[in-house]
């Protein structure tokens, strides 16, 4: 059984919300090629991304300090997403540092106290342009050997913000490039 077949089938045991093959073999693919020490999340409410992401480490016998990001109440965006569901419920007993606050601001005052070299930032917070290019270029300025994944960056989904704001960055960054799956609506 390959990581990402193993990866879907332990999605399933646990009663995850289902990433897509495509998906998961992107998560599998990205975690082997950057090989992350450092991983931070923001933006999947009820830890159900992080998740899928220990599980890919575990899968891999990657030695990386996790973390998820959950934003502040006053954010509308970022609330719990299904009634009855508890923050971070899907990794409260796994080593995933949960945090309260502003997913970018919290991750990189992280990764600066980790001592760690080989980030992976998984954006899927605001899904507005604006709020996006604010995150990838804090990403950028504050660590350049981050490597980032994108959720939500389609161009046809109702909210085309991350794809918008990664193509206008690697339009002005060259040197970087963008690597994509074949998830369908809800993809990196």
């Amino acid at each position: 059984m390959s990581i990402t077949e193993a990866l879907i089938r332990r999605g399933k045991e646990l009663h995850l919300l289902g990433f897509s093959v495509g998906e998961c073999r992107f998560i599998v693919e990205t975690f082997e090629l950057v090989w992350p020490d450092f991983f931070c999340e923001w933006g999947t409410n009820v830890g159900n991304s992080a998740r899928y992401f220990h599980e890919t480490r575990v899968l891999l016998g990657l030695d990386c300090v996790m973390h998820s990001v959950e934003g502040v109440d006053n954010i509308p965006i970022l609330r719990v997403e299904e009634e009855g569901m508890v923050r971070g419920q899907h990794v409260l007993d796994v080593p995933v540092g949960l945090h309260i606050g502003i997913g970018v601001e919290v991750a990189l005052d992280l990764y600066a106290a980790s001592g760690k070299s080989r980030p992976l930032f998984f954006l899927d917070g605001q899904h507005d342009d604006a709020s996006v290019t604010v995150e990838i270029e804090s990403i950028h300025s504050a660590c350049p050997e981050g490597a980032m994944l994108l959720h939500d960056a389609q161009p046809s989904w109702t909210y085309p913000g991350p794809w918008l704001a990664a193509m206008r960055w690697l339009k002005t960054h060259p040197g970087y490039e963008a690597a994509e799956t074949e998830a369908g609506k809800k993809g990196f």
